[in-house]
């Protein structure tokens, strides 16, 4: 009988201190979950919502770029009734309607930035993950989140090695990962699609339904299908562990990033102008070399890009913005976004649950407040904005906005009004109506 485990050590239930200890950083480990929603960071129904939300159309019709979906190897590039639909009603019935399509085909569905699209599910990957950022520190740049599922062969990347520290989430059928602890190839290619002939020097873990696998940024490897044609859904999280390339986390300070411009090949320029001409024409008129102060129009409107941005003040309010972000996104960012902005009667009950931070900087006469990932600008006094969010997590019954907004000074219930509906906007609050 073939060791479905590989050798590795299987641990039952999650101990974050223990994968400290003994595997962080070091060798994988198959980690038995217990039973219960609280005990997984991925319900079945929310990694459903969320995987319909992210693989919806671009504007021009095609599949986004963090969605790959491919018929054996065979990438699509438009829907064409591909991709997971509401109708479908779950996975499962979404892996019907492909299979009375496909006819024994193969098929595989990627979707990266997945955390990015559901708030649910972005919510219980956050609460899952506190225990480990308490120990391994925040990531630097986001973790990524990202689903797999279908029957295929092997993952459509084959054989290579990441820059995280990965944690995969088995939730339906079976998945294969197979690891090499050092490259097997000596090839000056990053992945290998055909890596029969290394298999020798590889072994393989079977992971089941309800289990999870870790394995360190240092192992090459690739996922496989399970012994049958059942589809199969995983999910999995990665922790930055190597920073190979500075503009990764470069480009996440020159702009406000998003799922596309966070996983775009052209991710270092995300933010940046289009330029306005050759890079390095001369100015029109001018021959030889470049007198002092004269620059080809891109590089100069590249230079005015790059001084707006050390503006001591704006830099300042930027650098305060994008940390409250992080800070409240829990390592996941972005964060879904907010839902539609809807007014608060004073009738509204509203409550911020003791496990939902709200981080706030003065910056000048105004206030940033974040939550959720997402930040807002408020001119309530900090003593003031102190009170309210005080009242807010009273762990008595919820508060009415009429109420809350009587305790505020006349100039700024209104302001206060605002800030509980953009708080609202972006989760953060419990909402009873009247």
């Amino acid at each position: 009988m073939t060791d479905r485990t590989g050798g590795v050590d299987v641990i039952d239930g999650l101990d974050w201190d223990l994968i400290a200890d003994r595997y962080w950083d070091r060798r994988p480990v198959l980690i038995r979950l217990p039973d219960g929603p609280s005990a997984h960071p991925f319900r079945p129904d929310d990694v459903f919502g969320s995987a319909v939300a992210a693989t919806a159309a671009n504007a021009a019709g095609e599949i986004p770029k963090h969605v790959r979906f491919a018929v054996d190897r065979d990438l699509k590039s438009r829907p064409d009734g591909w991709l997971p639909l509401a109708e479908d009603d779950s996975l499962d019935g979404y892996a019907t309607r492909l299979a009375e399509r496909l006819d024994g085909r193969r098929y595989s569905l990627t979707v990266q930035a997945f955390h990015a699209f559901h708030h649910p599910l972005w919510r219980c990957e956050r609460t899952f993950y506190d225990g480990a950022f308490r120990r391994f520190g925040l990531p630097l740049s986001s973790a990524i989140t990202t689903m797999f599922h279908g029957n295929y062969e092997h993952t459509q990347i084959g054989a290579h090695k990441d820059r995280f520290a990965s944690f995969m989430f088995a939730l339906q059928g079976r998945k294969v990962m197979r690891f090499w602890p050092e490259r097997p190839w000596t090839e000056a290619v990053t992945s290998v699609l055909d890596y029969e002939r290394y298999l020798p020097g590889s072994f393989a873990v079977e992971v089941h339904a309800g289990e999870m696998l870790y394995w360190p940024s240092s192992h090459y490897h690739v996922g496989e299908s399970a012994l049958d044609d059942t589809p199969a859904t995983s999910v999995n999280v990665g922790l930055p562990r190597e920073f190979t390339r500075a503009a990764f986390e470069v480009a996440e300070y020159l702009t406000d990033p998003t799922p596309e411009s966070m996983l775009s090949e052209e991710m270092e320029t995300a933010g940046l102008p289009p330029l306005a001409g050759p890079s390095w024409a001369p100015p029109e008129g001018v021959e030889g070399p470049l007198s002092a102060g004269v620059l080809p129009a891109a590089l100069d409107q590249a230079v005015d890009f790059f001084r707006s941005g050390a503006n001591e003040e704006a830099a300042r309010e930027w650098v305060a913005t994008l940390s409250l972000r992080r800070w409240t996104a829990g390592g996941f960012f972005p964060a879904p976004p907010p839902a539609p902005h809807r007014p608060l009667s004073d009738g509204v009950a509203v409550g911020l649950p003791a496990d939902e931070p709200v981080r706030w900087q003065d910056i000048g006469a105004v206030r940033i407040v974040a939550a959720c990932g997402h930040t807002t600008r408020t001119l309530l006094p900090a003593e003031t904005l102190a009170r309210l969010l005080a009242a807010l997590r009273a762990p008595a019954r919820a508060p009415r906005v009429g109420s809350l907004l009587d305790e505020l000074p006349p100039p700024v219930r209104e302001d206060g009004r605002r800030l509980l509906e953009d708080l609202t906007g972006f989760h953060a609050l419990t909402v009873t109506k009247d």
